[in-house]
């Protein structure tokens, strides 16, 4: 195939003129830009077999490297190549992104959204005069069924914030055959990098969020009261990534923090307990660091053993995961919602997830496969998600009410212990599960708005909670929430378009700077390590100076099928500078 002139325009590849990388933000893939001048990509590894034992009528391409564990080139049946396209020639002060899976942007996006309106519906309610409760809340109002599923399932985007971080985490790790005593210095920049990148965005939300108030009127002090949480230098432990775990200053050593609602920026515990995640799997990859299959195994490992310790302490301490359960569902958020030795399960599923990837163990898989997997996946989601919503026997239970079987109180699910503990162990594990097969099955949507959507998601995670609290916070009156419609009017949109403005605005002028920062120290490390070596820049020594793993996705241009039958693929390159 005949090298394209710039701008290079491949699929998932984007070659341009600007010595600058665009990389989306902590959990999706991006593109590669670089300055076309001297030779890129080089060549490509080992030799293509034909699979001939396939049974899909996919020609599936084993693409063996001396490097890599085998990776797969899944082409169209009647495509007119016998091997992988060539890369285009002539790029230099090259950074190539991670994996990029357009499925991990249709699931951050559409997980985000659920964040985003289960945080809008809480607000809005603790503000609104619920004129008939009975039309709203269980056991028959609409937040029993379809809309209340769709309204709690902000719970279970997290999960696939965590899912997608493990995954990514492994995708960014090291590969084995870069073996050396900097060993723990590159795992210990992989960690400055990534708080390079986001510290920046998250300390001016966190400024925001003390300084910023809504206009006085009657619902004022309900923001306020959260603002308040960061008095008292309380603001410093977001900073330091620990607010989830130490309680407020003053208030003694023991026990855990608060409910989120009762720490500073309250929705900023996932980033902290994110980071407490990736420092812990940081030690046990560089202590597996040429042993990748124990590090799949230990992965497996933990998410098991979350399950088991989750089901453990439900039964001993009564927790409840359905909303409407008072005490017990608050107990559970406090010891376990925002706990990341309860959490990390799901992060260690999405590493051991891409594990068995890089050893080659989910590629053989034809078209009619990925799509049962993809099928069965969304399915244990979505059963989860809608029978999650909270199975109310009765009217919700206040905060100070138990929603158990064993209480007098007659409200919430009226479940035993032992339901509710398999329930927030094999119930939510099973959600991570049904995520875990739709990744592995890959494919989705490329459109303009899930990359869109993913691009800002950091910034719309960041600022979302601040706006809606200024835009329903600032009302001069009830509002009538006579039915859930009225719950999602005016307000709502105009807290929407809010964010996706304000959001594109801080990504583009903070985010981005950001990113570009960490390049700046990426192209002075290649530039190191190029001189050291003459020129000659070894693929295994570039990906791990940068922590950054570039396995792309090829197809070829020039054929009249529709692309790939099966998008999960991946391709090693090795680059000379």
């Amino acid at each position: 195939m005949e090298a394209p002139s710039p701008p290079y325009s491949y699929p998932h590849v984007s070659i341009d003129d600007d010595n600058d990388v665009i990389d989306d933000t902590l959990l999706s893939g991006g593109t590669i830009l670089c300055t076309p001048n001297s030779s890129m990509f080089s060549k490509l590894y080992g030799a293509l077999e034909v699979d001939n034992n396939d049974t899909d009528n996919d020609k599936n391409y084993d693409y063996d490297s001396s490097s890599n564990p085998v990776s797969m080139y899944t082409l169209s049946p009647h495509a007119p190549i016998s091997e992988p396209p060539s890369p285009p020639q002539g790029c230099t002060n090259t950074l190539a992104s991670h994996l990029f899976l357009p499925i991990l942007d249709n699931l951050r996006t559409i997980a985000l959204a659920t964040v985003v309106v289960g945080h809008f519906t809480a607000i809005n309610l603790s503000v609104g005069t619920v004129q008939s409760p009975t039309t709203i809340f269980p056991p028959l109002g609409s937040l029993a069924g379809v809309l209340g599923a769709v309204v709690q399932s902000g719970r279970y985007g997290v999960e696939v914030f965590f899912f997608l971080s493990g995954y990514l985490f492994r995708t960014r790790t090291p590969p084995p055959s870069f073996d050396s005593s900097n060993n723990a210095s590159l795992y210990i920049f992989s960690i400055f990098m990534r708080l390079v990148r986001i510290v920046p965005l998250y300390a001016l939300n966190l400024l925001f969020w003390v300084w910023i108030r809504p206009s006085e009127g009657p619902f004022s002090d309900i923001y306020t009261i959260q603002a308040d949480q960061c008095d008292n230098g309380n603001w410093v432990k977001n900073l330091l990534f620990i607010q989830n775990l130490v309680p407020k200053w003053g208030e003694g050593s023991s026990g855990r923090a608060r409910v989120p609602q009762e720490t500073c920026m309250y929705h900023g515990w996932y980033l902290a307990c994110d980071l407490q995640m990736t420092l812990c799997f940081t030690i046990i990859s560089f202590l597996t660091h040429s042993t990748p299959k124990l590090r799949t195994f230990i992965s497996f490992a933990v998410y098991l053993l979350c399950l088991l310790t989750t089901y453990i302490f439900s039964v001993q301490n009564g927790w409840s995961s359905f909303l409407f359960d008072g005490m017990n569902v608050r107990e559970w958020e406090t010891a376990w919602y925002t706990a990341p030795w309860f959490r990390i399960g799901t992060y260690a599923l999405g590493a051991g997830v891409r594990g068995l990837q890089e050893m080659g163990s989910t590629t053989r898989m034809g078209r009619r496969s990925n799509l049962a997997l993809r099928f069965v996946g969304v399915a244990l989601m979505l059963t989860v998600v809608y029978f999650g919503r909270g199975r109310a026997k009765n009217t919700p239970c206040n905060p100070y009410q138990s929603g158990l079987s064993s209480s007098p109180d007659s409200c919430g699910s009226e479940w035993t212990s032992k339901q509710m503990a398999l329930w927030n162990s094999l119930g939510w594990g099973s959600f991570s599960f049904g995520l875990a097969l739709v990744v592995i099955a890959g494919g989705g949507g490329e459109g303009w708005i899930w990359r869109f959507g993913a691009r800002i998601s950091f910034s719309v995670y960041l600022i979302h909670p601040l706006l809606i609290n200024l835009v329903v916070t600032s009302r001069q009156e009830r509002s009538d929430m006579s039915s859930m419609q009225r719950v999602y009017g005016v307000d709502f949109a105009g807290s929407a378009i809010a964010v996706v403005i304000v959001s594109t605005v801080l990504c583009a002028e903070v985010e981005v700077r950001a990113r570009r920062a960490t390049n700046v120290i990426l192209n002075s490390l290649i530039s190191s390590s190029e001189s050291e070596s003459k020129g000659e820049v070894d693929w295994d020594l570039w990906r791990s100076k940068t922590n950054l793993q570039s396995e792309i996705e090829f197809t070829d241009d020039n054929t009249e099928e529709e692309k790939l039958l099966n998008s999960t693929t991946y391709g090693s390159i090795n680059i000379k500078i």
